[in-house]
């Protein structure tokens, strides 16, 4: 194994810490360990820094300190839904202005919510609360009407992809979105928005927003209260026609806070 580049362990059910080894091999260059039952820290001396290009950890139990050992320039880091030490200003992994995509997506486990949401901040007051959102994912901002009642969706087209991304709106509200699409040969992963020429369909359907891993939209600073809840599906990457293009199929699950749905396929194509 001393020449391996990639380790890709997703949803195996592992459990116990990371080998040492592991953070050892010379070569590697994407390191996959996530949706596991991994606990433990990561080491302070990480020797396959040197080409390690994706680091992909979360939805694990790992604690303790986020070391500068596990930052280098280039390098994309997801360490999203974890129990790791609050991150605040002052730690390595929320330097401004480096060459590095570091995702701290509830990475932590701490007390205050808003908190475990906005890492790297020191002002965690809400000056308003909203309570409404509406987001075009993948589009940009489009105002429709729907049952006589006129609603405006914020769009995020704008926003860059990312293999380890974490994106906060002025609006009180943002996204986590996590891991490579290693057929593309593309290490700065620009292609997480996709779009269908078609004059068909509705603005809120004809771009999207795609994510290899892992992908969550969020708002904070709501009024407590119950909320009704809509999410909207359209296939615009699968094709119904006789070619490959026809044999895909979604399972994915949905979590409002909790798991709502489980390998829910909202479109086939058969």
């Amino acid at each position: 194994m001393t020449d391996l580049e990639r380790l890709v362990l997703r949803n195996c059910n592992l459990s116990g810490v990371i080998p040492g080894y592991i953070w050892k091999l010379k070569t590697i260059q994407t390191l996959d360990v996530s949706f596991n039952k991994l606990i433990g820290t990561i080491p302070d001396d990480i020797s396959a820094r040197s080409m390690l290009k994706f680091v992909f950890l979360s939805g694990n139990m790992l604690s303790g300190d986020i070391p500068a050992s596990i930052l280098k320039n280039g390098i994309n880091v997801d360490l999203s839904y974890n129990n790791f030490t609050w991150q605040g200003p002052e730690q390595p992994a929320c330097r401004q202005n480096m060459n590095y995509y570091i995702n701290l997506y509830r990475s932590s486990a701490v007390a205050g919510t808003l908190k475990n949401v906005l890492p790297c901040t020191e002002d965690l007051t809400c000056p308003r609360y909203g309570c409404s959102l509406h987001v075009n994912c993948g589009g940009n901002d489009v105002a429709i009407t729907e049952n006589n009642r006129h609603i405006d969706f914020d769009g995020d087209a704008h926003v860059e992809g990312g293999s380890a991304r974490n994106f906060r709106s002025d609006k009180y509200w943002g996204f986590s979105s996590t891991g490579d699409f290693m057929d593309d040969d593309n290490d700065q992963n620009t292609r997480f928005i996709e779009t269908i020429p078609s004059t068909d369909l509705s603005e809120l359907y004809s771009r999207a927003r795609v994510s290899p891993l892992s992908l969550t939209y969020f708002h904070y600073c709501l009024e407590n209260g119950s909320y009704n809840v809509s999410l909207h599906f359209a296939e615009i990457i699968f094709k119904n026609d006789s070619t490959y293009n026809s044999l895909g199929r979604r399972i994915f699950d949905i979590y409002i806070q909790v798991l709502i749905l489980n390998d829910e396929v909202p479109f086939r194509v058969i």
